[in-house]
């Protein structure tokens, strides 16, 4: 399969996704092994590159992936094309701040946080993935911020901004194949439920949702996520709404 500059074979990406979220799940990666997700997920060696470093060059500093992490992190080359979506929505306002309720790496809030010269908040839930990440950021000098606590707490103790650009890419789980594409509605928590969530609870003067999904595969049931809200707009692996509350 061939689209947006990448190239893989759906059949060999999904079995490594399987392991990487399987048996590897919680497996520390090596560089190796970075290198052949890369082939294989982007069709590129080095398309695991994150944090604006090439793969040889973030793992040299000291920066690790667990296996879950590799095959949901979204690399640069994902990462950047979103981040100018943003951004061409945007621009660079006064008291924005973006929020990924499901932070993962922690790349994709980084690139939308600088391209909107933003204050940034991530949460993780997994206590493996967020000790690494938090580590990971560390190393790469970040200045954005990650929560260890569920995506539902940060409505307890929200930024003060006027202005929130959500992050939403949750576990994409059995929503997700390479064969088949992404089911919106069977993400883990369900997209449309997350929205839900923010427009009953988000208090900032202006709220906008930045749903990613595959660049390449079919995506499936997007109008339940947009269904009440503005599509304000879209990009390369991205929509954009306005939360209509």
């Amino acid at each position: 399969m061939t689209s947006k500059g990448i190239t893989r074979d759906p059949g060999e990406a999904d079995g490594l996704r399987r392991q990487l979220l399987g048996p590897k799940r919680y497996e520390v990666l090596s560089l190796g092994d970075i290198i052949e997700a890369g082939r294989v997920l982007t069709g590129d060696p080095q398309g695991m590159a994150l944090y604006g470093l090439a793969p040889t060059d973030w793992y040299g500093r000291g920066v690790r992936l667990l296996g879950r992490t590799c095959v949901e992190a979204t690399p640069d080359s994902t990462a950047r094309p979103i981040a100018r979506t943003a951004h061409a929505l945007l621009g660079r306002g006064e008291r924005v701040g973006v929020v990924d309720l499901f932070a993962g790496s922690g790349n994709l809030l980084l690139h939308i946080a600088r391209a909107l010269a933003a204050q940034a908040l991530g949460l993780e839930a997994d206590d493996a993935v967020w000790t690494q990440t938090a580590a990971n950021l560390r190393i790469v000098g970040a200045t954005a911020s990650v929560r260890h606590a569920d995506w539902t707490s940060y409505f307890d103790d929200p930024i003060n901004v006027d202005t929130t650009m959500y992050v939403l890419s949750p576990p994409w789980g059995e929503a997700f194949s390479f064969a088949h594409g992404l089911d919106v509605t069977r993400t883990n928590p369900p997209l449309p439920l997350i929205v839900d969530a923010i427009a009953a609870q988000d208090r900032s003067a202006h709220c906008y949702a930045l749903v990613q999904h595959t660049p390449v595969e079919p995506v499936l049931n997007m109008s339940t996520v947009t269904e009440g809200h503005t599509v304000v707009g879209a990009g390369q692996g991205c929509i954009v709404i306005r939360i209509c509350r």
